[in-house]
């Protein structure tokens, strides 16, 4: 969830992580109006996964 700062009442961006990604399934967070809130991050690529 994310959180506001009580000093500045602003809202600090939600940490998501992405395990297994490959480029196609990179851009579908920007597909979701929400993700400009988001901070991606991605764990593990899907090569790693296999």
């Amino acid at each position: 969830m994310a959180k506001r700062s009580s000093a500045a009442g602003t809202r600090e961006k939600k940490l998501v992580c992405i395990v297994g990604s490959d480029a196609v399934h990179q851009e579908m967070p920007g597909r979701i109006p929400e993700a400009k809130d988001w901070n991606l991050d991605q764990v593990l690529h899907r090569t790693d996964m296999q």
